[in-house]
């Protein structure tokens, strides 16, 4: 049995124990998990002297070599420092659009303020469905999709059909 299974066992009993010792368990579990090692990085680095690629700010490509300078490290800081041209070009591909979703947000509500504890606070989320080739919306209130929300519904069908008319080549 795994480390997280076998602990995730040992809280489903310590709910069946005395509170003392269901305390002792769900404590030695929280024990376990902080000396757990951190995940290993999935997030590729250049090593001095290796070739990586990013995407300028204009969207276009360029390849560099790493110098350990302060522009490579900010590039990589920015997650922006790919190991192959076709990573970069992928990358770009998906900076495009998320930029384009963002500024049509912010241009729609530049003063939004985005309070992802209020639950009662209406946030509107974009996603493109790549089967119709469309973007659509969804009412969520707790889930970040990775594009910056809209606060006011009246905003939403403007935005779609920006997005919308963009992806069909009419702007």
């Amino acid at each position: 049995m795994e480390d997280k299974e076998l602990m995730a066992v040992a809280l489903e009993f310590a709910k069946l124990l005395p509170c003392h010792h269901a305390k002792t368990i769900c404590r030695l579990v929280e024990r376990v998990e902080e000396l757990q090692p951190a995940p290993k990085s999935i997030v590729w680095e250049p090593k001095k002297a290796e070739e990586y690629w990013y995407v300028d700010i204009d969207g276009t490509l360029d390849d560099t070599e790493w110098r350990d300078g302060e522009e490579d490290w900010n590039l990589l800081i920015h997650h922006n420092a790919y190991k192959t041209q076709g990573q970069a070009e992928k990358a770009a591909k998906y900076q495009r659009r998320y930029n384009m979703v963002l500024q049509a947000v912010l241009n729609l509500e530049p003063d939004q303020v985005v309070d992802w504890k209020d639950m009662n606070q209406a946030k509107y989320g974009v996603v493109f469905n790549n089967k119709s080739g469309r973007w659509f919306y969804s009412d969520y209130y707790i889930v970040d999709n990775l594009h910056a929300p809209l606060t006011n519904k009246k905003n939403v069908q403007p935005l779609l059909d920006y997005l919308n008319a963009k992806e069909k080549g009419d702007e």
